[in-house]
């Protein structure tokens, strides 16, 4: 081994053809005298070999490091430095298995060691992409010949028995390993490396008893997300996202690639580290990108573009499982799931909604549509309870996000409208009618607010599902349209009885709102004062100090008004829009405050409304300053038209 010493000449470039000429012979010589290299009477040890390969596959690590921060590099010399590590992969896998029977505990540590930190640091490289496409699939070959020498060495003799396996590797990977390696950068990403080599290899071997099996699975997942990734996920970003990727393919081979039991085990302990509160905000969310990862994959095989090649119907079983749990999950209230980890599950049905099939986004829509229309048919004397709470609340976060009938096949859209659209329109109707009758039943029955508050978010999914802008779907989708503009007037009714009333009811104001502003066609020429019933409602809303900023938002949005140039009507508006700022400028709440001044800044630039600092006259003088400068704001702007 002595002749290494030329391979890196001061000022000549890397000899290949000297090293694969080295490394194969010390290879054949090994494999020649291996009877006489490993009697006891040999002052051979293998850990000598070792220990020049590792100091070999530092060198040529830090050497392409160095060509992919250079700006110019000849591609022959990166190419020669990944050729020289497949020698050398090549080489260690050799002695390994030439002396695995003869081998001491701490040589069998040293070449995991070996192992962790070759694929660790080609990951590194890879990941980068920092080479162009030719080196870079020479570098992803490279890649997969260090995974497939671990698979190699953890099939040898020494892991021979099952038990043999379990208990080495705990012992080589979860204590001594990991102390040999604490001295490095990135200890963990070299230990992933070995515990996803483990786990392949595992997968791959003959099935065994599933009580083993489950055990063995939890134990390497554990590892993976808890005791090893939750630690150095708060490292550097090149190391966290090899890391992430690692665990994230190792995770989905544990969970795919088993038995039912073994699915449902790993299954069950990866939601407990997504849900617990324990679980770090890393944690959870390399966790929902396995789950999404998992989707995904369930979903092409499937019913995606393998479909006719893989028709996998246990996948399809898989996902629609899990999506039932999840709505198990959010809906239901137990005392073992508390307000934090429903949000979790909530946000992770979110994130799986684009993945999900036909009968999966059913499994959702059939939950949450079972408690509507017991809430419809039922009406006021409806049993409400903390799981229709619940279930109503991801129904809010669905149609909150534009979810809830997204990506939704157009039967399914169409008979999900004609079920519900008039029942949802009728109820609402109805309990806006008694709202508005009886100001007692107003401000005391709360059932009638929640059917209130569940037929606009129904009304609301139907609308934002259909683009209105189109003449076809105006002509195909005529009820629908018809149902829109019968609602409007009645979304005016319903939040001018909330701004009169003490009900907590943000939600059904904010849909309200949004509705009235985003559908409503004549609103910003005031048609048919529509404009102005707004701003009365607005005005009304106001006078509560906890919805300054809803309201300040609102304004913002409707900031775009071109109201005809009728000298009564724009007095009007003028003076409405005015009283509005003034009162909500009474708040000096920085972030109240801030919100106002950013509605009124974009209010006076984007409008058609003229308005001078004489009519703010009423504001308090330590806003005055911030008001003129925000009405020189617009007088510029009007100057540069």
């Amino acid at each position: 081994m002595s002749f290494l010493q030329f391979v890196r000449k001061s000022g000549e470039n890397f000899d290949l053809n000297l090293f694969v000429l080295i490394w194969k012979n010390a290879t054949k010589v090994c494999l020649t005298f291996k009877k006489l290299l490993s009697s006891s009477r040999s002052e051979f040890h293998s850990k000598d070999l070792v220990c020049h390969a590792e100091k070999c596959v530092v060198e040529c690590i830090a050497q392409l490091k160095s060509y992919q921060e250079s700006i110019s590099i000849s591609p022959n010399l990166v190419s020669h430095e990944i050729q020289g590590l497949r020698v050398l992969i090549k080489a260690i896998n050799g002695i390994a298995s030439c002396f695995i029977d003869v081998m001491s505990e701490e040589e069998i540590i040293m070449t995991w060691k070996l192992f962790g930190i070759f694929g660790g640091e080609v990951l590194k490289l890879l990941i980068q992409e920092l080479l162009d496409s030719s080196l870079q699939s020479q570098l992803k070959l490279l890649y997969e010949e260090v995974q497939a020498s671990v698979q190699k060495a953890l099939s040898l003799s020494h892991f021979s028995s099952q038990e043999g396996k379990l208990e080495d590797f705990e012992v080589c990977f979860t204590d001594r390993f990991s102390e040999l390696v604490s001295t490095h950068k990135a200890p963990h990403l070299y230990v992933q490396f070995l515990l996803a080599g483990f786990a392949r290899f595992y997968v791959k071997s003959p099935a065994q008893d599933e009580t083993i099996d489950c055990a063995l699975r939890l134990r390497i997942l554990k590892l993976l997300i808890k005791d090893y990734t939750e630690e150095y996920l708060i490292g550097r970003n090149l190391a966290k996202n090899c890391s992430r990727q690692i665990s994230i393919e190792t995770v989905l081979l544990l969970l795919l690639d088993g038995s039912r039991s073994s699915f449902v085990a790993v299954q069950q302990k990866l939601l407990q580290y997504t849900l617990q509160d324990t679980s770090t905000r890393d944690c959870r969310e390399l966790c929902k990108s396995i789950w999404k990862q998992a989707m995904f994959i369930w979903y092409v095989l499937y019913s995606g573009f393998l479909a006719k090649q893989c028709r996998n119907e246990q996948c399809k079983y898989l996902g629609d499982q899990f999506v039932e749990l999840l709505v198990d999950m959010t809906c239901g209230f137990t005392a073992e799931l508390n307000y934090g980890p429903r949000m979790v599950s909530m946000d992770l049905l979110r994130d799986l909604h684009y993945y999900m099939d036909a009968s999966q986004k059913s499994i959702c829509i059939t939950r949450i549509m079972s408690v509507v229309e017991n809430m419809c048919s039922d009406g006021p004397s409806y049993n409400f309870n903390l799981t229709s709470e619940a279930t109503i609340d991801l129904f809010a976060f669905f149609v909150g996000n534009n979810y809830f009938l997204s990506n939704v096949d157009n039967e399914t859209k169409t008979e999900f409208v004609d079920k519900y659209l008039l029942m949802c329109y009728e109820c609402y109707g109805t309990a806006v009618k008694i709202l508005s009758d009886d100001k007692e039943v107003c401000e005391s029955d709360d059932n009638l607010w929640r059917i209130v508050d569940v037929t606009l978010l129904v009304m609301k999914a139907i609308f934002c599902s259909i683009s209105f802008d189109s003449d076809e779907v105006h002509h195909r989708d005529s009820d629908v349209y018809q149902v829109l503009q019968m609602t409007t007037p009645l979304l005016f009714q319903i939040v001018a009885l909330i701004a009169g009333s003490n009900t907590q009811t943000r939600r059904i104001v904010k849909t309200s709102l949004f509705l009235v502003i985003r559908y409503d066609d004549g609103l910003k020429l005031n048609s048919e004062n529509h404009f102005i019933r707004l701003l009365r409602c607005l005005r009304q809303f106001a006078d509560r100090s906890t919805a300054f900023i809803s309201t300040g938002f609102m304004l913002k949005f409707i900031s775009d008004i071109h109201i005809p140039q009728d000298h009564n009507d724009t007095i009007l508006v003028q003076t409405h829009i005015v009283h509005l700022f003034i009162l909500l400028l009474s708040n000096e709440e920085w972030p109240s405050y801030f919100t106002v001044l950013n509605a009124l800044c974009s209010f006076l630039l984007r409008s058609n409304l003229n308005l001078h600092f004489e009519t703010f006259g009423n504001v308090g003088s330590m806003h005055k300053k911030n008001v003129i400068t925000v009405v020189e704001l617009q007088s510029k702007h009007m100057n540069e038209r």
